[in-house]
């Protein structure tokens, strides 16, 4: 398979997390893990933290591309019940050690494209930067979504102001087939089936991270619907990881797995169209499966969440995605996120789908 067809024809699964070691300090754990993983090659994760333990995609990126994300994060201390100023083990309050609620911005860019020296085997880089307040996700939450699902308002008692800013790697080799669309006359539009592997680490004033994943894919033969064209891929992943905290996040789990399952409609390639252009939109829902990044407080186990993810992508590059934790139904703790991002390359005539 000629490897810069490959790279500019194949489409995307992502993932994250990430190891660390309490005995050491939280910033000098992760900077041996990033370390390990340079010795290789350069590595990096296209949902860097916080976002998989919020609920989004978290599959690893297989396509070549220059991206430019902003993600909003909230952590909520207590759900539509509770009392900011009532007892400490009420009801309505996530029973962890972090005492305020938390509204993360995170503006990412991120690098990723393929090894020369093994096309099946992707790196991504990302450097982040951004800060913790109450807003806007507190207005995106309370006066919009709650709003919109006609759900009591969420209470606010303390909230966090600081900057933040992390660093990352991750690596994913990927088994042949890799995940494309047919997206050209020669290909066949047979059903493809795959396998990915690899590791990441992320170090971040929120917490550190280091991870390790498993996972496949099985794309349906090409689908004609009349108005579209396309296939239907269906993946699954496992997702193990090492924490330590951070300045905002400063009481979390030590270990975790988190696993995920995705559908998604993926159409037929286009040829690239100026920027400002959609086109057809690739199609995603995630269901995923937190053992938990927090702790709990009284018995010092992992606060497991469940949440889903929506997203949509353009051949332009656009993406947009949210996740929510009504899933699990907790609304508290990691509750809702949304994600807007875009491929820089497609200003310079960067490869479509």
């Amino acid at each position: 398979m000629d490897p810069e067809y490959w790279a500019r024809s194949t489409l995307r699964f992502r993932l994250q997390g990430e190891p660390v070691d309490r005995c050491r300090s939280p910033m000098r754990s992760c900077l041996l893990a990033l370390a390990s993983l340079a010795g290789a090659v350069p590595a990096g994760t296209q949902a860097p933290a916080p976002d998989p333990h919020w609920g989004a995609n978290a599959f690893p990126e297989a396509r070549t591309a220059l991206r430019f994300q902003v993600s909003l994060n909230r952590f909520t201390e207590f759900d539509e019940t509770g009392i900011p100023d009532g007892p400490v083990d009420q009801l309505g309050r996530f029973p962890s050690d972090i005492d305020q609620t938390i509204g993360v911005q995170m503006a990412t860019l991120s690098w990723t494209d393929r090894l020369p020296s093994d096309p099946r085997t992707t790196y991504t880089l990302w450097l982040g930067a951004g800060y913790s307040a109450d807003q806007p996700t507190r207005y995106l939450q309370n006066d919009f979504l709650h709003e919109l699902l006609a759900i009591d308002s969420i209470p606010v008692g303390d909230t966090r102001e600081s900057g933040e800013g992390l660093v990352g790697g991750q690596i994913t080799w990927w088994s042949d087939p890799v995940p494309r669309v047919p997206a050209r006359p020669e290909d066949d539009g047979a059903a493809r089936f795959g396998l990915f592997a690899g590791g990441g680490a992320t170090c971040s004033t929120l917490f550190q991270e280091a991870e390790v994943h498993l996972g496949s894919y099985l794309q349906s033969p090409r689908l004609d619907l009349g108005f579209t064209r396309g296939a239907v891929r269906i993946g699954a992943l496992a997702r193990g990881s090492l924490h330590a905290p951070g300045l905002t996040f400063d009481h979390v789990q030590e270990h975790g797995v988190l696993s995920q399952v995705e559908i998604s409609w993926v159409p037929d390639a286009l040829e690239r169209q100026p920027w400002f252009l959609l086109g057809a939109p690739s199609l995603s829902f995630a269901a995923s499966y937190d053992t938990g990044l927090f702790e709990d407080r009284r018995s010092g186990d992992g606060l497991d969440r469940a949440f889903y993810s929506v997203r949509a992508e353009w051949p332009n590059g656009l993406r947009v995605e949210t996740w929510n934790d009504q899933l699990g139904g907790t609304d508290r703790g990691p509750t809702f996120g949304i994600m807007v991002g875009f491929d820089v390359t497609a200003l310079f005539g960067g490869p479509p789908w």
